[in-house]
């Protein structure tokens, strides 16, 4: 879920951002972008929405063109969406053909993808200072972004099949930081 800096004071916004994001396969994922006006005061109010089915991207490439917006009287929707495919090529790292549009969003285009997939973790400390075994989580963390896992309770080896994925903008001066953690304290309601 991606989330647009607010326009305000206008029936036409123009927002200007780019967004990546992962897709295994495309063939039955739909992307859904959702239109609201902000009220700070209480919950925001939904204008619209459009939804575009991915494979229809995938198939073509690349779609550019005007939608009308659902579940209102007016709007439209001006979008973009292409399809990239992995490449191992090292070459290629930081040199694709970017579009005038993605050059000029605000937010940064990013040369690489970095996934990491822990496995297993096996010989973590019997017990904890409290005399309990820990409930452990695993960080990682690429510059200032932090994924964390979910917390598995009183286990010293576990089989996590955890994936961690970061978007990389400069590849070459990035460092990939992993840990593994326990909660130092549980609290209960009774």
């Amino acid at each position: 879920m991606f989330k647009t800096k607010t326009i305000k004071n206008t029936l036409n916004p123009k927002f200007s951002e780019c967004f990546e994001a992962i897709v295994n396969d495309g063939s039955c994922q739909t992307l859904q972008i959702e239109i609201f006006d902000e009220d700070k005061a209480g919950f925001d109010e939904e204008l619209g929405y459009f939804s575009f089915p991915l494979n229809v991207v995938k198939e073509k490439g690349t779609i550019q063109q005007w939608s009308r917006l659902e579940d209102c009287k007016s709007g439209e929707i001006h979008y973009k969406i292409q399809w990239y495919e992995f490449s191992k090529n090292k070459e290629l790292l930081g040199h694709q053909a970017w579009d005038s549009e993605w050059r000029r969003a605000n937010n940064p285009i990013y040369s690489s993808l970095v996934m990491v997939y822990i496995d297993h973790i096996q010989e973590l400390p019997e017990e904890t200072t409290k005399g309990v075994l820990p409930s452990s989580y695993i960080e990682c963390s690429v510059g200032k972004r932090t994924q964390r896992s979910l917390v598995y309770e009183n286990a010293t080896d576990l089989e996590l099949h955890t994936t961690f994925s970061f978007f990389i903008e400069k590849s070459e001066s990035q460092v990939l930081n992993l840990s593994v953690s326990k909660l130092l304290e549980k609290f209960f309601s009774v």
